[in-house]
Parts: C-alpha cells; structure tokens; sequence
C-alpha cells in the first residue's frame, strides 16, 4: 500500500508499505487408522508418538493406513501400505518446512479362540455332536457301554481345557469342560452322554402247530423256509414265533395266508426294524391216477377201474382203431404215450403216469368195437310224381311234397337206408293219407322209427296277366290282356290315382276282355288285372292308362246381333265338353255357306248379305271330334250404317250401361265396388248383368284408377268386390291397366259372397301375354278376365264322392284368368309363386271337418292342394293355395292307421293322411317306422305343395316311363326339387337319407318363400349345435342348413342330427307337415 507525506510547502513524498505473514508452523497429525481392519490409532502428541491395536491374525506386513495432519505433507504418505512388524516413523513437514516425526506401533491382540471343535471316546468309538451356538455336547454311546469310567479326547482352539482331554470322568450325569483363550476369556460346554436303547430284533425261531413244522432262519438273508406236507391249507396257517426285540408284526399265533410269502417286521427297542420273509412250500403232489380217458373221433368216454389200473372204451362199429387219439385227464406231472398222441388200439396199450414226486402208477387200456348200430334213411323219393322227401334226422320226420291233385292213397316210395333191414319196405305201395311210419332195424338189433307224411300242394295262383291293354270309348274303357292258363277268373281294379289301386277289385270277370262303362270323360283312369283262382290271385298285371272321351255336346243359348255385312253369335260353351277341352267353336250361317271359327264367344261372322236374314248354329269341336249342332239362333238380318234392315237382339244378351230399356240388361251400380286398399274409390266403376246367366261383370276407369293408384305405395291391394250374388263373377280390365298394377306391385283379390281370388299383378306377364297372339298390339286392346264360377259342375267330383275317396263340404268353384284380343283367348292358368283361392265354408258345416282342397286338371284328374281354415269378419273359410287356376272343391277325408297310435308321429301322419299327402300301405296300416325310399318322397313332396303333374320321361337312367313314380319324378325334377346322381340314374328304390331330404327340403322352400325369409346363418353355425356336424358331406351343407334355420328338420337324441340315417315314413310326414306350416299353406 503507498502512503504520500505532504511538506508544509507542499512537496510530497511516497512509501510503499509492504506486510509479509510469516508461513503455517502446523505439523501435527491428528487421526491415524486402517480401513482393513478397521480400527483408529491413539495419538499422543506429547510423546510423538502413535498406537495402533488390531485384531488377533491381522497380517501387519501389508496395511494401509489413512492419516490426517495438518501439515504441507506427510511421509511416508497417507494411503500408502507398510510393513507395520516393527514400529513406522512418519514426518510431517509444516508449510514453514519446520517437521515432526511420529512412532507408529501396531499392536496385535492375544488370540481369543476358546472352542472345543471334537470330543470323543475311543472306547467305545463313537464322536460326539458340538452345538456351539448353545455351548452343549452330546456323545451317543451303543447300548451296555459303561458311562461312569470314559475317557474323552478333546480338541479346542483355547490355551487350555478344563478336565483335560484323556483324563477319566463318570458322565452318568453331564460333566461341564471350561476352555480358556490365549486371552484368558473362557467358555463352557455341557458334555451329556446318552446310551442308546436296546438293538436287539431278531427271529429265533419259528413253527406251526398244524401241521407239525419248523422253519430254517437264515439270518444272513433274513429268510425263513418252512416245509409244510402236500395238501395242507396253506392259506390259513398260525405260526409260532420266538424274537429278540420289543414287538413283531404280524404277531405270532395270528393266522396268515402263506400262499405267497408273508414279510414279518421285528421292532427292536430303538425303534430300529428288521424284515424277514417267510415261505412255506409245499410238498410235491404223489397223485398219479387217469381220471378221465376219451375219444374226440368217435365220440366215446373211457371206464377207468382205479383198483385193476384197467380202462375200457367201447366205440361204435366201422371205428379204425388203428389210429385213435385218445384225450387224457391225469392228476400226475406226466404221462406216457401223452394225451392226443395217436395210438394203435388193436390190442391194449399201456399207459404211465409219473406224479409229481416222481412215483408212477401203469394203466392197460383196452378199446372194444361195437356192433353195426346203423339205422337211419337216407333217402325217400316217389317216381310217379318224381318227387324227393326231406330226412329230418332231429325229429325222425320224412316230409314229401306232391304236386296238386296226387293220389296218395297208393304211392310207391323208394328208400335208401343204413341197417339190416326196412319195414314197410321200399318199393311197397303205402296209403299215405295219414302219416305212415318206417322201423328201420340196425345190425345191433336197435331200431329207429320215421313218420313219413306227404303233403299234396295247394292249387297254385295262376300266373300274372300279360300285356293288359286300355281302349278309350264315350264314357267307357275296353280292356283287354292274355289269356292265363290255370285262371278260373280275373279281377279287375280301377283307380283314379296312379299306383294306388284298393280291394274290392272293381269288377270279375271269367274273359280276358272287360268293357269297364259308367265312366267320366275326360278323367284318366288307371287299370290293373290279377288272375285267380281256388289258390288265390295272381301278382299284379302292368297298369294300363286310359281317359274315355266323346266329341262335346252342343252350345247352347245361341244368340245373333246383326251388324253391317256381320252378326255378332253369343253362346254358352257345352255342359259337356266330352272329356278334352274344346279347342275351337265353328258357327255356320243358314245360307250362303257361310262357316266361322273362334276360340270363344262371341264370334263375329263377316260377309254377310245386308237384308237378308240369317240364323246361326254353333258347333263344339275337341281333339275327338265336332259336337251336334247347336240350335238355332234368333233370326237377325244385316244392314248398312244407313239404315235398312232390321237388328235383332235376344234379351238373354250381356251388355254394358250404355242406354238399354230392357230392364234385363240394366246396369246397377250399386251391385260392385272397387276398392284400393279396402277403401271404395271413386273408379267409374261399370257393372253389367245378365240375369238370365247369372253373370256381373265389374269393370273400372283406367285413367281414373291408374291416377288413384299413383297416390298410394307399392303392394297395393286392388279388390273388385261383388255386392250381390251371382253365379259367375267377372273382373274385367284391360292390359295397360294389368301392366300399371305389376309396376305398382298391386295384389289383385276378385271377391264375390262364396269365394275370393288373390293375384299378385306381377304374375300376369301382360306382356309376354300379348305377344302370344302374334302380332304387335296395344296393351289397351287386350283385355284380361279373372272370373268366379260357383256353379261349376264337375263329373269327377261327383264320381270321386260316389267311390268314397272323399265328402264334398261344399259347391266346387272355378277360378279363370283368360287373356282376350278380338276373338283369340288364351288361358292363363300356371303360376310361379302359390296363388290364394278363397272358398267360403258354408255355415252347415264344422270348420274342422275341412281336411283338404282338390283341384280338377285340365285332363279331368284330381290333385290335392294345400289347403288352411282361416277365421275372418266372423266367417270361416277355407284358403287352397296352388300354383294353378281351376275349379276347386273343399273336402273331407278321412285317414286314420292302426299302428301308428301312441306314435311320436300320430298327429303328423294322421293330419298329413287326411290332407291325402301320405297313404298307407295296406289294411288300414302305415308302417311309420319304415324307410322311405327316393320316389316315395318325391311323390310325397309333390303331393303336399299340391303341384300339378307334369307328364313326360323322367330324365334318369333307371326310370322307365311306365314306372309308377314316372310322373311324380318327373314333376319334381321340372320343379327343380331334385337331381340325379353323377351316374345319371336316380336310384328311386334306395331308402332316402336324412341329409338327402333336406336338400329336396331347401329346394321346396324356395318355391313356397320360406328360404326368403331365413336369417341367412352360415352352415357352420346353423350345424353347430349338432355332435355329429362333420358326418354331412359337404355338398348337402347350405341346404341342410336351410333346412335346420327353418326349423323343418330337426336333430334327433343325443345332439345328434344323423345325416346319414334313412328317413322313416314318420320322419317324413313330419317334416312335410312342418313345411307346409312353416311356409304358411296349412
């Protein structure tokens, strides 16, 4: 620092001031201490000195210690090892370089072991256990060793021990031993000596009472071998055990199963054990007797003399006995010659037996011949007739068959027998009548009796009639076949159903003709004839097929309107058509040669003379011929637009609303309405009557129902309902209107007071309609009729209800669609999806009694359709559902079995037979538990969906078209409900199978809808639930899992759904029932 002096003139003068400190003196240490071991040293700075204490075994040669001082440095430094035997001078220098030295002496401390690590007796050798954590000792001595007098041998880690080791001590009570360490801390331990318990556990001796024996010890093996004699019970046997130890088991005098060897445990007093097994043999057996001695070939026994040692066999007479084998049974190890070894017994043989202990006993066996027994017949036979009887050597029964009318009051038999002699003898004429009986007598003078009976056959049925043939005629059949030899007469049968014809035969005749009369044209009948006589009827013949027809009867109510150069003829077709739809309708007019054909009425005939009048007849023409002519018309005459002329009408005529007086024709609008959705629209509804037919006609405004149809949605419901009454109902509409509908998705429903016809309009392919007419026209002009007939009258009902096939509930009624176009018709008549025919039941009647519905084919047979009983607005009425039109009858039909009740399936076969789906199979039977075959549930599927019959060559291999099934197959595979095998064949015998049901199932439902309406599971978890889901082949999985969503076919016991099982007739008169609901057609 620079301190300035000021003068008093003001001169000045610096210093700088500089302060030195002198350096730190500090040279001390003051801690000094090793980590290994851990321990701090004493410092005593007085003296300049340090001490350090380790523990005893601490290796000084090598530490290493931290110091502390503060000093510069310290040396030798801190952290640094040293040899530390001799005292270690370390320096600290101090910052001013002053030092200091300090003496470090390590001292090790004294040893302080004090363990006694072994203590032991050499007499006897045993070394005690050191337990160091509580200070004891325990020495184990054997049992007898004397504990009052044992000298010890001690090894410690102390300076020294206290008694010494080897110096004598009695340790019947503990003794203490004090060790004392090298760093005279002492230590004490308990010395117990325990003397073990006794060890002894050894059987002595052992024995039985009964029988008298004693066993071997072997003490070495700890085994006991004991003798017993031959025969003795050795499965309960008491033995008599003596043993050194404290216990045995099992204990002696306890009775024991020797069978096998028994181990004895012997417990010594130190609980130690010992095992010895005990067995007992038993003496070899002395037994050397033959007791039995026989012959397989011939079946001979032996006598054995146990006294002589001789043995006798007798054998029949013819024995070879210079090889026979004899089966010996024998109580000795062996014998000799043995047992099934084949010996010469010409002269007697002896045998050896050789027991079991050695000894033998010698037996002479002697075999005698018996005389000739020999008596039986071996054949029984008449030349005249040349017939064999059959022996019954069991029963000693002779049977022989001769033909039908044998005289067998003298028969000659020839007999080949076995003895010495026959009576009756052969070649001796016998009555037999009665049963005769033969003595056969044997070289050996035994005898055997046999009942001879002869049996003349039954006159045999004749054989089956041949080529059975069928020619129609009006109203009748001609049949004729070949003539059977044997025949005395011929039943014939006749059948409306193919392959189902009953008892009583339908007529007998002795002829191999039959003109079958009293029948319906137009009705296909089915025939068969069986030949018969006292033996009864033959097989059935082939079933010839025949449908009687006649040309048609003539029109009737023929009517004229003349019009310019024209007259207009109306007609009402024929009440017989002769069994074969009429196909045409020619008009003739009374002059000028004039002849006009059409499909139907009316029939407008042209070039016509204007002015000159005209009547008009009518004739019907099928595919057999023109009826008569019809009556004559009214007269009219032509005229021009101009007048001239006059027209004639007939007040039986239809006509519209326009202005007519005649209050025959009169409209009445209050007799029809049109309805859109069960609501009356406002539709220029026109109504027409014809009183004198009974017919009304209901026809709507187009326009103005086409614009009321725009305002509703689709799936309207369009109902033409009649207010009143009639015979024949007519909705009338043209085609434009139809195609409006379809677009709309409209339902048709036609309704009158007796029936309803339901329509979806999309069935009605207007225009493909109009093309089947042949030209281009428009949907204006083509008019459709739907019509109501309720007076239909059909011979094949009536004919049906006369045969007792069925009772008629209720009127038939005709459903008609007819397409129109000028004077063209054609029919509408086949669906694709079930149309609804509504019939009302009439109040007479119980709605339960309606079984069925039957539908009259165009060719006049009947089918059943499904048919259900539905309440509605307080009536009851009975809906058929069809995929045809026509005429419709609802029916009762009886159809119970005596074998199927308390069935699981009564109800569905019952329900099912009254519907005419199922039938039986004979005497009132069904046979539910039967296996259907393929073409019986074909026909029973196409029976229960009511489809009409399609006739044509089934497309299979092994189908002939005269095969009964023919149709049904054919029909169901048109339908698309079956297939054929890869093979191209059907096999329709087979029994069907479970998982092939199904698939005909799935194919049905969709043409009932109910496929449409399933969830659309996978076919994995449709089967899911089924144990047996892997056995369906994979090709039958999507249609049996339709089948098991819809809940058609169900699983049988056991969470099984059995695929491969053949269907039952129960099975399937179930699941077609189930179907039928399902799909909400019954």
């Amino acid at each position: 620092m620079t301190y300035t002096v000021t003068a008093a003139d003001n001169s000045t003068k610096s210093y700088s001031v500089t302060v030195n400190v002198a350096a730190n003196p500090a040279k001390a240490i003051t801690a000094f201490s090793f980590a290994t071991p851990a321990v701090v040293g004493m410092v005593d700075e007085g003296s300049g000195t340090i001490t350090v204490n380790v523990p005893y075994g601490t290796n000084v040669t090598s530490l290493t210690p931290t110091i502390t001082h503060t000093g510069a440095s310290v040396s030798p430094g801190s952290g640094v090892a040293r040899d530390f035997t001799n005292p270690v001078t370390y320096t600290v220098t101090a910052a001013d370089n002053s030092t200091k030295s300090y003496s470090v002496t390590v001292n090790v401390a004294a040893n302080p072991a004090k363990a006694i690590t072994a203590f032991s007796f050499a007499t006897p050798a045993v070394v005690g256990m050191v337990d160091e954590g509580s200070g004891t000792i325990t020495v184990n001595v054997p049992y007898g060793t004397n504990v009052t007098s044992l000298t010890p041998t001690i090894t410690h880690t102390g300076a020294s021990v206290s008694p010494g080791s080897g110096v004598v001590r009695d340790f019947t009570n503990p003794v203490t031993y004090t060790v004392t360490a090298a760093d005279n801390s002492t230590k004490d331990y308990i010395v117990t000596v325990n003397v073990a318990a006794n060890p002894a556990k050894a059987i002595t001796a052992f024995s039985f009472a009964s029988p008298a024996a004693t066993g071997t010890v072997n003490e070495a093996t700890y085994t006991i071998a004991i003798n017993v004699p031959y025969g003795t019970d050795v499965t309960s046997l008491k033995p008599t055990i003596a043993f050194t130890g404290a216990s045995i088991s099992p204990g002696s005098g306890v009775a024991r199963d020797f069978t096998s060897p028994v181990i004895y445990t012997v417990t010594a007093a130190d609980n130690s054990t010992k095992d010895y097994t005990v067995t007992v043999n038993a003496a070899a057996n002395p037994a050397k007797a033959i007791t039995a001695f026989s012959f397989a070939t011939p079946a001979v026994v032996g006598t054995v003399d146990e006294g002589s040692g001789t043995i006798t066999v007798n054998v029949p007479h013819g024995t070879n006995v210079t090889s026979l084998t004899p089966t010996i049974t024998h109580t000795g190890a062996s014998i000799s010659p043995n047992s099934g070894v084949a010996r010469d017994f010409t002269n007697p043989v002896t045998y050896t037996v050789t027991a079991v202990d050695n000894s033998t006993k010698s037996y002479s066996v002697t075999v005698n011949v018996a005389s000739n027994p020999a008596k039986a017949i071996t054949a029984f036979s008449f030349a005249a007739p040349a017939v064999v009887g059959t022996v019954n050597e069991a029963t000693y029964t002779i049977a022989i068959n001769v033909p039908y009318g044998t005289d067998v009051t003298s028969l000659t038999p020839t007999i080949a027998f076995t003895g010495a002699s026959l009576s009756p003898n052969s070649g001796v004429a016998q009555n037999f009548s009665s049963p005769v009986t033969y003595t056969v007598t044997a070289a050996d003078n035994t005898t055997q009796n046999y009942v001879v009976t002869v049996t003349a056959a039954a006159n045999p049925a004749p054989a089956t009639p041949q080529h059975l043939t069928a020619d129609r005629a009006d109203g009748q059949v001609v049949l004729n076949w070949d003539t059977v030899t044997g025949a005395t007469y011929y039943s014939v049968y006749l059948s409306v159903v193919q392959g189902m014809f009953t008892e009583p035969a339908s007529a007998t005749v002795t002829g191999a003709t039959y003109n079958m009369s009293g029948l319906t044209n137009g009705t296909t009948y089915y025939f068969i004839v069986k030949a018969g006589n006292s033996g009864g009827l033959s097989a059935a013949s082939n079933e010839a097929i025949a449908t009687p027809a006649a040309a048609p009867s003539a029109p009737t109510h023929v009517t004229a309107i003349a019009g310019n150069g024209q007259a207009t003829i109306s007609f009402m077709p024929p009440t017989d058509n002769g069994g074969y739809a009429i196909t045409q309708y020619e008009v003739t007019a009374s002059s000028g040669g004039i002849v006009q054909n059409g499909a139907s009425s009316p029939i407008t005939v042209t070039g016509l003379t204007n002015g000159v009048s005209y009547t008009f007849t009518v004739k019907a023409i099928n595919q057999v011929g023109s009826s008569p002519a019809s009556a004559a018309s009214n007269a009219v005459t032509p005229t021009s637009s101009d007048g001239g002329g006059t027209n004639g009408s007939s007040d039986n005529s239809e006509n519209n609303s326009s202005n007519d007086d005649d209050n025959n024709k009169k409209p009445i609008a209050s007799m029809a309405d049109i309805l859109l959705n069960h609501r009356v629209v406002e539709a220029g509804a026109r109504t027409t009557v014809d009183r004198d037919n009974a017919i009304l006609r209901i026809i709507g405004d187009r326009a103005k129902l086409e614009n009321r149809l725009a305002e509703e949605e689709q799936g309207t419901i369009i109902t033409y309902q009649a207010n009143s009454s009639f015979d024949r109902v007519i909705a009338e509409m043209d085609g434009q209107w139809v195609k409006s509908m379809a677009k709309k998705q409209a339902v048709i429903t036609l309704k009158t007071d007796q029936a309803t016809y339901v329509l979806p309009a999309q069935q009605i392919n207007i225009e493909a309609l109009a093309r089947q007419f042949g030209e281009s026209i428009a949907l204006q002009d083509l008019k459709l009729k739907i019509e109501i007939h309720t007076r239909a009258a059909v011979n094949t009902i009536n004919e049906a209800v006369s045969k007792g096939m069925f009772t008629l509930l209720a009127p038939p009624v005709e459903f008609i669609i007819q397409a129109t176009y000028g004077d063209a018709a054609i029919q509408v008549s086949k669906f694709d999806t079930f149309m609804e025919h509504w019939i009302a039941v009439p109040d007479n009647v119980n709605p339960s009694a309606v079984t069925t519905a039957v539908v009259v084919e165009s060719d006049g047979n009947l089918r059943n359709v499904p048919l259900q009983v539905i309440l509605e607005e307080n009536r009851h009425y009975a809906k058929a559902s069809s995929l045809t039109s026509g005429i419709f009858a609802i029916v009762s039909h009886s159809a119970e079995f005596n074998d199927v009740g308390s069935h699981w399936a009564e109800q569905a076969i019952n329900d099912m037979g009254a519907r005419m789906i199922v039938m039986g199979t004979g005497d009132n039977a069904f046979e539910p538990d039967r296996k259907v075959t393929r073409a019986e549930f074909a026909a029973i599927l196409v029976r229960g969906l009511g489809l009409p019959l399609e006739r044509g060559a089934a497309p299979f291999s092994d189908i002939s078209p005269a095969a009964w099934f023919n149709n049904v197959v054919y029909t169901a595979y048109t339908y698309r409900l079956l297939t054929g095998f890869e093979d191209g064949a059907f096999h329709p015998a087979d029994p069907i199978t479970r998982e092939q049901a199904m698939i005909m199932l799935s194919r049905a439902m969709t043409l009932t809808g109910l496929k449409a309406k399933l969830p659309g599971l996978s076919a994995d978890k449709a089967l899911l639930p089924y144990t047996d889901a892997v056995a369906v082949s994979n090709w039958a999985l999507d249609g049996i899992a339709d089948s098991i969503q819809a809940g058609v076919m169900q699983g049988k016991s056991g969470g099984k759904l059995a695929p491969q099982d053949f269907l039952t007739r129960a099975e399937a008169a179930t699941i077609m029932q189930r179907l039928l609901k399902l799909s909400d057609l019954i």
